[in-house]
């Protein structure tokens, strides 16, 4: 449960997405994936970590999520955690599912 300082009382999770653009696909998407961090965190500076999930555009032109993750986080003080969750990882839901945790166990615990 959490309560934003713009007035969010919310019990569900929040999600946001970059608009991923043809030319950020030419050009690459860090910069666009920096730009939301950073109004996620002046939105919502009460918030305890964020999650990436990258779609299958960021894997096949392969955007380094790791490494921005890796400087905001170290900026904000927070955790952020980069999933590879393309749709061509795996035919099945059951790989993003361990996909996702070995995330967290990677990215949250030491």
């Amino acid at each position: 449960y959490y309560v934003g300082t713009t007035g969010i009382d919310s019990f569900v999770t929040l999600q946001f997405t970059s608009d991923f653009q043809e030319k950020d696909i030419v050009f690459g998407g860090d910069k666009k994936l920096v730009k939301i961090i950073d109004e996620i965190q002046e939105l919502f500076p009460l918030n305890k970590g964020i999650t990436i999930q990258s779609e299958c555009p960021i894997g096949l032109i392969g955007d380094d999520i790791e490494a921005v993750s890796r400087a905001k986080a170290k900026e904000y003080g927070k955790t952020i955690v980069p999933v590879r969750c393309e749709g061509f990882r795996g035919v099945s839901q059951s790989l993003g599912h361990h996909i996702a945790n070995d995330a967290i166990r990677d990215w949250v615990f030491d």
